[in-house]
């Protein structure tokens, strides 16, 4: 009997010690997820830049088969304004410095019965942090 007690004892703490390397996995697949957040952004707002300074740029169809960035200009109730250069920054929650606000652009539905069209503004700050600020979606282009 002593035995058994000493084997739940050692299944308890063996327990333990497995369920904080569980909690420690989700914690850094939450960082790597953010990780590729703002890597996508990034990337994404030089590959948007890079589109619209080509030729076939007017007839370009913005949003429908690559997410676009900009720079926000403006967040209200209705709707988020895209820009050319930084022109909005927020606080950032992890570092309190300001960071910029980017915003992406897409078609995240596409069907012959309707489409959905999304915007989302966003900071990625250099302290590491990704943070949504607001995501606006409608049935129709709204760039």
């Amino acid at each position: 009997m002593v035995r058994l007690a000493q084997i739940l004892i050692e299944s308890r703490a063996k327990m333990s010690i497995a369920k904080s390397h569980l909690k420690r996995l989700d914690d850094l697949k939450k960082d790597i997820e953010e990780c590729e957040k703002i890597q996508e952004s990034i990337v994404g707002l030089k590959k948007t830049k890079e589109r619209m300074k080509h030729p076939s740029f007017p007839d370009y169809d913005l949003g429908k088969s690559h997410i676009e960035y900009f720079y926000c200009k403006n967040i209200d109730k209705d709707d988020i304004g895209h820009s050319d250069r930084p022109k909005l920054k927020k606080d950032c929650p992890g570092c309190d410095s300001q960071a910029p606000v980017l915003m992406s652009y897409e078609q995240s539905y596409d069907s012959p019965d309707g489409d959905k069209w999304t915007k989302t503004a966003f900071t990625v700050c250099e302290c590491g942090k990704y943070n949504e600020l607001k995501s606006t979606s409608r049935n129709h282009r709204f760039l």
